[in-house]
């Protein structure tokens, strides 16, 4: 089976399980489908992460860091639901992180790698917990009385549509029409084509989200069509920064978990940049509206 028809079986059976718990969680007041997908993701990505660290020839404190990783998202979806209306916990959760790293370093037997092995177990993350836990203020934003019941899950569909879609305007468009190469030293097949295809597949997804939900997602159809572009070039960013890396580290994908698609970070290193720009942009939007 071709690369394309492998990942044409594999995409839609990912859709449909995320689809799946999604119905879970919107069935469960407390969020449970969203909490455990987030959570699985996270420990995935972030031992991708510093095992591709590790291909750097570094020593992060990786099992450490995966269990603060999956930690930080339990507290911040506990948090999310039940202290709402106090302030956002991340920052106090990563001062946390840092401080026991740095009691971590005392059992370092290298003296002189210790504050670089911190370095890194910190930026893992900072590079996968930090963006993917908009997933959760997405879905657990109070949109205000105008949105319907269903905002979160509109809010959260609206930017994994914009960053997926981008991922396959630009595949689809720089494939076939992609002449240009965007950062040859970084990946050989972007081209500045599939850019222009990551607008239009960002734009389009992002309004198809909002036409079929015209009564739950916080802006109309234009403006998330308008957002969903620019949204675009933000994961073409993220996935040549994940390009950079696997560079580095040696390795052609994060991992081996998904046929053809390869690893967890393979499959989301749009959402890595679009996650949180698409917090951000939908309230500003909703609120200029």
């Amino acid at each position: 089976m071709s690369e394309l028809k492998t990942r044409l079986v594999v995409g839609p059976l990912v859709v449909a399980l995320v689809a799946g718990l999604m119905v879970l969680d919107a069935s469960l007041r407390i969020h449970l489908g969203l909490g455990a997908i987030l959570a699985l993701l996270v420990a995935a990505a972030m031992a991708e992460f510093y095992g591709m660290a590790q291909g750097m020839g570094h020593r992060p404190f990786r099992k450490l860091g995966i269990f603060m990783g999956t930690i930080l998202t339990a507290i911040q979806w506990w948090w999310l639901q039940t202290h709402r209306d106090t302030p956002d916990p991340t920052s106090a959760l990563l001062v946390a992180a840092l401080t026991v790293c740095f009691l971590r370093l005392r059992w370092r037997p290298q003296p002189e790698r210790r504050i670089e092995d911190a370095a890194f177990t910190l930026m893992g993350l900072f590079y996968v917990w930090l963006p993917l836990s908009f997933a959760l203020r997405l879905r657990m934003e109070d949109w205000g009385w105008k949105a319907g019941p269903l905002a979160g899950h509109a809010a959260l569909a609206f930017a994994v549509a914009a960053g997926k879609g981008s991922d396959i305007g630009a595949y689809f468009v720089g494939s076939r029409l992609g002449r240009h190469l965007l950062a040859p030293a970084v990946s050989p097949r972007k081209t500045w084509e599939g850019l222009g295809g990551a607008v239009l597949g960002g734009a389009a997804f992002g309004w198809a989200v909002a036409a079929a939900w015209p009564d739950a997602l916080p802006v109309a159809p234009l403006q998330a069509g308008i957002l969903g572009a620019l949204l675009g070039p933000l994961g073409q960013l993220a996935d040549l920064g994940e390009s950079l890396l696997k560079r580095q580290a040696g390795v052609k994908d994060s991992g081996a978990l998904l046929p053809a698609l390869g690893g967890i970070l393979d499959l989301m290193d749009s959402l890595i940049l679009v996650l949180p720009c698409a917090y951000y942009g939908l309230l500003l939007f909703q609120r200029v509206a």
